[in-house]
């Protein structure tokens, strides 16, 4: 299970892009985030894939923090999400 939990990121200029978002997606299941360009659609699967850092929050997949995985664990995980 992927689990996202009161993830914040405002951006250096100030923007705030995401404001205590969660959610969580069982195995197997789809799930679609939709919104109007500028919403955070983007910056949430970037946090979750690790390629920007968000402000805080919880991303755990399968129970473990991805904060904490690997260079190589942080891989598989990317090819699993999105």
């Amino acid at each position: 299970m992927l689990s996202v939990k009161h993830l914040n990121k405002t951006f250096a200029t100030g923007q705030q892009a995401l404001t205590d978002v969660s959610f969580d997606a069982q195995a197997g299941e789809f799930l679609v985030i939709i919104g109007p360009s500028g919403a955070g659609k983007s910056t949430i699967l970037r946090s979750i894939n690790q390629l920007i850092t968000d402000d805080s929050g919880e991303i755990t997949l399968a129970d473990q923090d991805i904060r904490h995985a690997s260079k190589s664990q942080l891989r598989h995980i990317r090819r699993q999400i999105g």
